[in-house]
């Protein structure tokens, strides 16, 4: 099998079964969202922050990022 074949054949299960497959990918979903919550909010600490510091939006931005790879791989 080439490649064209499995992608064809993963397209065309997908086309066919479009419920079952909407089903499964919103679970994964959820459950990729729901550990990365419980990572980011077990490792930031408890204190509640009052004050935006825009500047490092950017890197909690890259850093949330990294974490929800990390988990959905």
């Amino acid at each position: 099998l080439d490649l064209g074949d499995i992608l064809g054949g993963a397209f065309r299960m997908m086309r066919s079964h479009w419920r079952a497959v909407l089903g499964i990918s919103l679970g994964v979903a959820v459950l990729v969202v729901a550990v990365t919550l419980v990572v980011e909010g077990t490792t930031t600490g408890n204190t509640p922050s009052t004050t935006y510091d825009l500047g490092s939006l950017p890197g909690q931005f890259v850093a949330l990022l990294g974490s929800t790879l990390a988990v959905g791989m």
